[in-house]
C-alpha cells in the first residue's frame, strides 16, 4: 500500500515521540521522568491542530469556580475563552476545553477501572 507524505511524516513524528519517551526509562526522578512525558506528548499533539485550538496544562474552572484536579494536557478552542492564566501552566475556562488528557508512564487493569469511574459530572461544565 502507498502511503501518503502526511502519513509517513505523522508515522516519523510518532515514531520519534516514542523513541523520546523510552529514553526517558533511566531517569530516577519518576516526577520529573513523568513531566518530561506530558512535555513530549503536548508537542506531538500541537503539531496536528489548526491554530484555533490550543493545548496547555493546569486546571479547568467553570462558572461558578469550582475546579478540577491538575490536568496534564488540555485541548482548548481559543475562540471561545481564552485560558485566565496561560504561562508554563494555566487555569482555563470550562467552556472553552475539549479534552482533558492524562499522560501515563504504565497502565493496568486497577488504573482503567479508576480512571473510568472519574466521569466529569456534567453539572461541572454547566454550572
Amino acid at each position: 500500500m502507498n502511503r501518503t507524505p502526511i502519513q509517513e511524516h505523522t508515522t516519523e513524528i510518532i515514531k520519534s515521540f516514542i523513541g523520546e519517551s523510552n529514553s526517558l526509562r533511566n531517569l530516577d526522578q519518576n516526577t520529573v521522568r513523568g513531566q518530561l512525558r506530558e512535555l513530549f506528548t503536548s508537542s506531538i499533539l500541537s503539531k496536528f491542530p489548526t491554530g484555533q485550538f490550543g493545548i496547555g496544562t493546569g486546571i479547568i474552572m467553570n462558572q461558578n469556580g469550582d475546579q478540577s484536579r491538575q490536568t496534564d494536557i488540555i485541548v482548548y478552542d481559543r475562540r471561545i475563552l481564552p485560558p485566565f492564566i496561560h504561562e508554563q501552566i494555566g487555569v482555563y475556562p470550562a467552556e472553552c476545553v475539549l479534552a482533558a488528557i492524562e499522560v501515563r508512564s504504565w497502565i493496568s487493569k486497577g488504573v482503567i477501572k479508576e480512571f473510568s469511574k472519574r466521569k466529569v459530572e456534567r453539572k461541572f461544565f454547566n454550572g
